[in-house]
């Protein structure tokens, strides 16, 4: 199962769930790999979004492709099975 995007956006084009999303990320990765959580976001963006210096510069669908792929990555390389949380749906 794939992420998504709707047109519900933020002043910087991300759904708030997303940032959301991004965090928890963050927060379960830095905990099994013994990273904090800045310097896994580092990681993570230098890894999975070299042509961006920041999330706020990502559209919705750059921002969920790139979670999609942080999802096959954790299960892949660190067996992390990371949550999945719908994005289609901004209320739920």
């Amino acid at each position: 199962m794939e992420l998504s995007y709707n047109s519900i956006v933020t002043e910087n084009g991300k759904l708030p769930k997303q940032n959301r999303l991004w965090w928890l990320y963050v927060s379960i990765l830095s905990k099994e790999t013994g990273n904090d959580k800045n310097e896994m976001h580092e990681l993570l963006k230098s890894k999975f979004m070299p042509f961006a210096t920041s999330t706020t510069e990502l559209t919705q669908k750059q921002f969920a492709d790139i979670v999609n792929e942080i999802i096959k990555w954790s299960a892949e390389y660190l067996n992390v099975i990371l949550p999945y949380e719908d994005t289609e749906n901004p209320e739920a």
